[in-house]
């Protein structure tokens, strides 16, 4: 009787380790995985030398600081919310500008500019598309492919300011807010840069 009551224990406790471990298996193959977890990539705090080597890196220093500082303050700002919002700025930029050039080929009589502005359209799209998948690849801490999507909006942004050189003088002002995009991308670009040699999170 005793070893019969001893059988059914050991036997009761197999199946509760087996039930424990098919469950505790199924909750981990539930949960969604992140290709690269940010480990503490969203804790880097922004000092005034990293600021300045951030800036060095852009095409623009002077410009940079300026656009960083506005959303900056020293000692307390992190690296990783300043690279998020300068994603979704950037983003809004090119709507923005995607909505001034599809208004322009409305009241464009030349048919070579209005081809020109069409073009362009869709670098500017391209670009919104580029900086939307950044922010999602930000999200996920997918750095690699946020180095990519970074990299492609200051190409299409870089496309358009070059289609631009041949366009009349009263597309002056769209230039300089092309090459303020162009600017902007390649902010983004450097913040990436600094949060991928402080955690090592691209390699």
């Amino acid at each position: 009787m005793a070893s019969s009551m001893k059988n059914s224990t050991f036997l009761f406790s197999l199946f509760l380790v087996f039930f424990l471990f098919v469950d505790t298996s199924f909750a981990l193959n539930a949960m969604p995985l992140k290709i690269f977890p940010p480990n503490n990539d969203q804790e880097i705090i922004l000092t005034t030398e990293a600021l300045k080597n951030i800036c060095k890196q852009t095409q623009n220093p002077s410009f940079c600081l300026r656009y960083l500082k506005n959303r900056t303050h020293i000692g307390t700002t992190k690296i990783y919310q300043l690279a998020q919002s300068s994603i979704e700025l950037a983003k809004k930029y090119a709507n923005d500008l995607h909505g001034e050039v599809s208004l322009s080929i409305k009241t464009e009589n030349d048919t070579e500019v209005q081809h020109l502005y069409m073009i362009c359209l869709e670098n500017y799209k391209f670009a919104v598309d580029a900086l939307y998948n950044a922010g999602t690849h930000l999200e996920s801490g997918n750095y690699p492919a946020l180095q990519v999507q970074a990299s492609l909006a200051f190409e299409e942004a870089e496309s358009v300011g070059n289609q631009l050189k041949v366009a009349p003088k009263r597309a002056s002002s769209l230039r300089q807010m092309t090459k303020n995009l162009e600017y902007q991308c390649d902010i983004i670009r450097a913040l990436i840069s600094s949060i991928c040699s402080q955690t090592k999170l691209c390699y």
